[in-house]
């Protein structure tokens, strides 16, 4: 059951970073006609992208944790011996749980705080506090990720590493 609302909401998430991204790809199109064409830019598409983009790199921070697609040093992993790699491979995990940790648990009276305050982008004047609770939730979600892939490590055999 918890697999199932995770995966759904990790999907849910992903479709709102493919839409962002989808978003943000057509407003820079229609923002570089007009300003080249037309001599008219889009007021506040500066605006737009800053929020886009913060939106969108926790969510690519996700996908990538969610698809185990973690990058590592091919020519330094691939001399190590099996032990040598499941260790790194559980101080890696291990790292990436507790700086995720930090981030949400500073994430979340980050969100108090900008809904407290009201604050708004200066031009168009949009809420910031949608896109720091997408953050936050993104930040979240990599932490039982991480988790899981850590206890899985623990558990593997070492020739399962190499």
């Amino acid at each position: 059951m918890f697999q199932k609302v995770f995966d759904g909401v990790v999907k849910f998430l992903l479709g709102v970073g493919a839409v962002t991204l989808a978003f943000a790809m057509i407003i820079t199109t229609l923002d570089v006609i007009m300003r080249y064409f037309f001599h008219r830019p889009i007021q506040g598409v500066y605006e737009i992208i800053e929020l886009l983009m913060g939106v969108l790199s926790p969510i690519a921070i996700l996908y990538c944790s969610y698809k185990k697609g973690h990058v590592s040093v091919d020519l330094v992993y691939n001399m190590l011996s099996a032990r040598l790699k499941k260790f790194t491979l559980m101080l890696s995990l291990t790292c990436t749980c507790a700086v995720f940790i930090l981030l949400a648990t500073q994430a979340v009276p980050l969100i108090v705080e900008v809904m407290e305050s009201n604050l708004c982008t200066p031009t168009l004047g949009l809420p910031m506090w949608p896109a720091a609770a997408v953050i936050c939730l993104s930040f979240m979600l990599v932490i039982p990720i991480s988790i899981c892939e850590l206890i899985a490590a623990f558990h593997s055999s070492e020739e399962d590493k190499s």
